[in-house]
């Protein structure tokens, strides 16, 4: 097994014996963190009116 997967699966279970919860935050937060930098970069970018358009839904400006 290479050295860097490991340190993974050491972390895993160390967090997993700590508390099965905070595997979750461990994993979650970054992960949400980078989903919402992914929405706000290309967001800001935008130099006019951003409009979000759905089936019978319409989102201008900050209305959302």
């Amino acid at each position: 097994m290479p050295r860097q997967n490991r340190g993974i699966e050491r972390l895993k279970t160390e967090v997993n014996r700590s508390s099965p919860d905070a595997y979750a935050a461990i994993i979650g937060i970054p992960i949400s963190a980078l989903v919402s930098l992914s929405l706000v970069l290309p967001l800001e970018q935008v130099g006019g009116p951003i409009v979000f358009k759905m089936p019978r839904v319409e989102f201008k400006g900050a209305s959302g």
